[in-house]
């Protein structure tokens, strides 16, 4: 191989590479824009009802659309649990989302950013076996930068619950 074939191959290996840089889909990104921080175990009397705090990390520079979205193309953050039959789960509460104004609109989007708290009631049947029991579930939600935001992604969610035995 000649030294002018060897410059040949390393200008188009560049080029190819630079090409593939540029064609990188907006919404690429190292690591996760949001992640779920895990709760220590819940304690859930049989016949209570407690307030489940889900906590989320959103990685800085992004930001996700709040609930509600501030346009109905865009997908809101959103929370969907389940438990095993004698653990009612309730609707998510939602806090607030602010303004945030993504580059080249004219109108603002509603968005949370940094950390983030969900709270979502959950109740015990007077009978619910005293254990451990799982919460499973989704946080959906669409994520933005300042130039352009991501596609929507979701992230599963367990909780444990622990139900202690029953006062006498």
């Amino acid at each position: 191989m000649s030294a002018g074939s060897v410059t040949a191959a390393s200008v188009v290996g560049v080029a190819v590479g630079l090409a593939l840089i540029a064609c990188r889909s907006s919404d690429e990104r190292v690591g996760p824009v949001v992640r779920f921080r895990s709760p220590a175990p819940v304690v859930l009397r049989p016949g209570a009802t407690v307030q489940l705090a889900l906590g989320f990390e959103i990685a800085k520079g992004h930001h996700i659309q709040a609930n509600p979205a501030a346009q109905k193309n865009l997908v809101p953050a959103s929370v969907e649990l389940a438990g095993p039959p004698a653990i009612e789960v309730g609707q998510p509460v939602y806090p607030p989302g602010h303004a945030f104004e993504l580059e080249g609109n004219d109108w603002d989007l509603s968005t949370y950013d940094g950390g983030l708290t969900i709270t979502v009631p959950i109740s015990a049947t007077a009978g619910t076996t005293p254990g451990e029991h799982m919460i499973e579930g989704w946080f959906s939600y669409q994520a933005c930068n300042r130039h352009s935001c991501l596609r929507p992604d979701r992230l599963a969610i367990a909780i444990t619950v622990q139900v202690p035995p029953a006062r006498p």
